[in-house]
């Protein structure tokens, strides 16, 4: 189900949409302070201002000197000690202030569409860190090669989508699954298997909703890799993915108020999200 954003009206006081919606009484709490994306976004463009103006002061000199050493043409080196010279050197470092450039300007980018520079997953030396093209890499190499297996996703939604609306284990489990037949990170799939173990344990404790459902079916599909058999958790997953699906109602898609707290209104792409869901745990219990 989309999550709706908080549009609460201060002065006057008005219920957010998301209250008026499920009939809740809205609440500001003390301590409600509304930070929103362009604040954020503004605060971090003046400290990049900033960090560029303290780069300019500490080199001085030599960043004028490597600009105009860049525009100059290049010298051809006669011998070795010709190519190991200082022009050598400036030049070395006009071609760092310039990548230093490139990267700082593709961060703020990324700051200003509001998605991460890295998509990190457990903490402490174990976790694994992703940056965008990684992972756009990773999610078209899934629905080309596996998704057809189990068409049960939706290949329009983005990755942030699935990240940041869906859910988080969604998100790792397609990584995971496409990480098998991945090239660019050797290694990637053992690095991602304790620390997606941890996740997947700590979503079922959490409340989950039917897209931990849904990556469960993944993970169940196309497990991680075990060291020995006894020790692979397939079958383990497999019931809490049942148990965990029926306990949301998805066993009754039209009626998932009668299995949850509060009052829910789904759309009917939402129904037949989890009616397709629901057909697809069972065909891989049952597998």
């Amino acid at each position: 189900m989309p999550q709706l954003k908080c549009n609460v009206k201060q002065d006057p006081f008005e219920s957010c949409q998301r209250c008026r919606k499920q009939n809740l009484r809205c609440v500001i709490e003390p301590n409600f302070r509304r930070v929103g994306k362009r604040n954020r976004n503004a605060e971090m463009e003046k400290e990049m201002e900033s960090l560029r103006e303290r780069l300019a002061q500490y080199e001085g000199p030599q960043a004028l000197t490597a600009q105009s050493s860049m525009c100059s043409p290049r010298p051809i080196a006669n011998d070795r000690r010709s190519s190991m010279g200082p022009a050598s050197k400036v030049e070395d470092e006009a071609f760092l202030t310039t990548q230093h450039q490139q990267v700082a300007a593709t961060s703020l980018l990324d700051l200003r569409s509001g998605s991460p520079l890295f998509y990190v997953l457990g903490v402490g030396d174990a976790n694994v860190r992703l940056n965008p093209t990684e992972v756009n890499e990773l999610f078209t190499e899934y629905f080309q090669l596996y998704h057809p297996f189990l068409p049960f996703l939706d290949q329009v939604r983005s990755p942030d989508e699935y990240y940041n609306q869906d859910h988080k284990l969604l998100f790792w489990a397609i990584i995971s699954v496409a990480a098998r037949r991945h090239n660019g990170r050797p290694g990637l799939l053992k690095s991602l298997s304790e620390p997606l173990t941890d996740l997947v344990w700590a979503s079922i404790r959490k409340q989950p909703n039917h897209h931990v459902v849904k990556a469960l079916c993944l993970l169940c599909t196309w497990p991680v890799p075990a060291e020995r058999t006894v020790t692979d958790p397939t079958f383990i997953l497999c019931g809490a993915m049942m148990q965990v699906a029926m306990q949301i109602g998805l066993h009754q898609p039209a009626h998932v108020e009668d299995f949850s707290r509060v009052k829910v209104h789904l759309r009917q792409e939402d129904i037949h999200d989890r009616l397709r869901t629901w057909a697809v745990c069972n065909i891989v219990a049952q597998t």
